[in-house]
């Protein structure tokens, strides 16, 4: 395989990872989006059974709470999923060039002898 068809293998293995990783973060915000919705529709109809101060103030801290933490679950998520795409990026390029510089090292020794 010359130089030319291994850049083009390389690039098209690489263009397969960011769209998997793509997919995969699309379908992270969907579900994300999913869950802010019901937790917003789940906490307004709790909200006009609280008739005193206290009791509004305690909701308000449950749903900031859930909130927090779902929103460090999607991030959690979403740097596992970045995190996993670069590190194939990573295995992808260095095997391409690992595989190409001994070939480049014989030539050049080749060269000056």
């Amino acid at each position: 395989m010359n130089m030319i068809e291994k850049q083009i293998k390389l690039q098209r293995e690489l263009v397969e990872v960011q769209t998997s990783a793509l997919k995969q973060l699309v379908e992270l915000a969907q579900d994300g989006s999913s869950k802010y919705v019901a937790l917003n529709r789940d906490f307004a109809q709790r909200l006009p059974s609280f008739g005193d101060l206290g009791a509004w103030a305690s909701l308000q801290r449950e749903y900031g709470e859930t909130l927090w933490g779902g929103y460090q679950e999607y991030l959690k998520a979403q740097g596992e999923i970045l995190k996993g795409a670069f590190s194939q990026s990573n295995d992808l390029v260095r095997g391409a060039f690992s595989t190409a510089e001994p070939a480049a090292t014989t030539s050049k020794a080749k060269k000056a002898a």
